[in-house]
């Protein structure tokens, strides 16, 4: 009875939230200083584009400069896209079926951080996701952008890089399938970390790629 009634109480709230979310189609359009020296990128889909609006929207507010770019996931319909187009002037789209996965895997993820990849040969990447609302002046990241430096989001629980020999004897008895924490697993056999570079578990959510960071 708890579990269905969790349930019903998840959907009431997410109806209530897009309902309040469709009051950005009421703000005019952002205005911000275009520079193609950073683009800011996000992965948008047909149930997201409000979310993405919000997200898009409250960033350039405290961030004021840059140029945008929506990864189309494959469902944005011409509608979608007019909405957006108006409300993010001179933003540009490109769509996720164009790209080359290589021999990486072909899920949508991997298509998105293949992109931004080609875009860092010649900008600082900001990846933006739909459910993130800046509501403070993005000082910090202005000056990593500035830097060229990157930056994710940590958490509490891992604040800082780790040795990749001490989160290996951490993950092994996690008994985790997920692609991450696999990965994790063998990053002490890795030559990358051979020389003490350190392992900086953290959310891809919102973060920045350097120009040129691309190793290959």
């Amino acid at each position: 009875m708890k579990k269905i009634f969790n349930r019903f109480l998840q959907e009431i709230n997410k109806i209530r939230f897009n309902y309040t979310a469709m009051g950005i189609l009421n703000t005019p359009p952002i205005e911000y200083k275009y520079d193609n020296k950073v683009v800011i990128v996000s992965m948008v889909g047909h149930s997201t584009v409000n979310m993405y609006l919000i997200a898009i929207k409250s960033f350039i507010l405290q961030f004021g400069y840059g140029s945008i770019e929506v990864i189309n996931d494959g469902s944005l319909t011409q509608e979608d896209i007019d909405i957006i187009s108006y409300h993010v002037p001179d933003i540009t789209f490109f769509d996720a079926v164009n790209v080359d996965t290589l021999t990486c895997p072909t899920y949508i993820s991997w298509k998105r951080l293949l992109r931004i990849a080609e875009l860092a040969k010649k900008s600082y990447v900001i990846q933006l996701d739909s459910d993130t609302v800046s509501s403070a002046p993005l000082v910090d990241i202005h000056n990593k952008v500035q830097e060229n430096n990157g930056f994710l989001i940590g958490s509490d629980r891992w604040a800082a890089g780790v040795d990749v020999d001490f989160l290996y004897n951490i993950v092994r008895y996690w008994k985790n399938n997920h692609v991450q924490a696999r990965a994790e697993e063998v990053f002490k056999d890795i030559e990358f970390f051979s020389d003490g570079t350190k392992y900086l578990r953290a959310c891809a959510g919102f973060c920045g790629y350097p120009k040129n960071f691309v190793l290959f």
